[in-house]
């Protein structure tokens, strides 16, 4: 494989793999990306042997970073390409072009990137049909919430007419802090101080991720080519402190919640739910809730971020992939 970002969920899924002897001949890491260049190694390393030349050198590159990365992955002798890059929820890029290049040149695409997918669903999934490749990408949505995965095998019996969910674990943890009477600085000080907060935290609390992982779900399930920017979002920027303390004296709590259905699109706003809702988490896990035509609801939650959380879900992804017929 090539593996293009090799940060906190890159490094954790060399760990996974290092710590699984019978997959060292199978999911070999041929060449790597990080933010100091790119290294490759057609006979590969063993996935110990990159985390050694991170720690050690601090960067993994014997090379400069390419004029395209794109076309650096596209070259590589690898059967599949594993983008863990930050997610850029604008263009798309450079993920986008990576995930192109590599599917025009015969190769899997496994991706933690929600960019892409919210931006460009229709482009990638036209692209992954004309190659005879696949795109698979459990880690976008839901960290290390079994969510997508939902849709391979379990739902194809069954129609899913709507979901309601809960997809950012900080927005939980923030909304939390202001109903115990928290201020606004308090809260982001206490998700920071627990990890859960971006130096830039705009993303969150804006809505835009959540409705970015409800976007790919929506997609995913009904075969849509739906954009980010077809979603209607409000976050919970802005928030009166006084109105999260009233709502929870009254038995209620505000918690940002995405709702989707092939009618009415992708929706996500602040909502007041009572206390004992299911939707009501106070840290940063993660929920969906599907209402199936026959099966009636089906929830599934659990952890919504973490590296090793969402590496795991890589590992799934390219086990899947190896499991799958090859074409001749």
């Amino acid at each position: 494989m090539c593996l293009v970002g090799f940060g906190t969920v890159g490094q954790a899924l060399a760990r996974l793999i290092a710590g699984r002897p019978e997959l060292a001949s199978s999911l070999q890491i041929v060449a790597v990306a990080d933010r100091g260049g790119v290294a490759a190694r057609p006979a590969g390393l063993e996935a110990a042997d990159w985390l050694e030349r991170k720690a050690s050198r601090g960067s993994v590159a014997t090379d400069p970073r390419p004029p395209s990365l794109a076309e650096w992955v596209a070259a590589t002798d690898s059967d599949a390409v594993v983008d863990v890059l930050p997610s850029n929820l604008d263009s798309g890029e450079p993920s986008r072009t990576i995930a192109l290049e590599a599917l025009r040149s015969g190769k899997d695409v496994v991706t933690a990137n929600k960019g892409p997918l919210a931006l460009h669903a229709g482009e990638l999934r036209a692209a992954a049909r004309a190659s005879g490749r696949a795109i698979r990408s459990g880690a976008a949505v839901g960290g290390g919430t079994p969510v997508l995965e939902l849709l391979t095998d379990s739902f194809r019996g069954d129609r899913v007419e709507r979901f309601d969910a809960v997809l950012n674990g900080t927005t939980n943890f923030v909304l939390a802090h202001l109903e115990r009477g928290s201020t606004w600085e308090g809260a982001l000080a206490a998700a920071r101080a627990r990890g859960i907060l971006e130096s830039d935290p705009s993303l969150d609390l804006s809505g835009r991720d959540a409705a970015a992982k409800a976007t790919i779900l929506a997609n995913a399930l009904w075969q849509t080519d739906w954009s980010l920017a077809d979603a209607r979002v409000e976050g919970i920027w802005g928030t009166d402190e006084r109105d999260a303390r009233d709502a929870s004296e009254h038995g209620l709590a505000l918690r940002l919640v995405a709702r989707a259905d092939p009618e009415g699109g992708v929706r996500v706003a602040p909502v007041a739910l009572p206390r004992e809702h299911a939707l009501v988490m106070d840290g940063p896990e993660n929920m969906v809730r599907f209402r199936l035509a026959a099966a009636g609801t089906v929830a599934v939650r659990g952890p919504g971020a973490g590296g090793t959380e969402s590496a795991a879900k890589v590992l799934s992804d390219l086990l899947a992939l190896r499991e799958r017929p090859r074409p001749d």
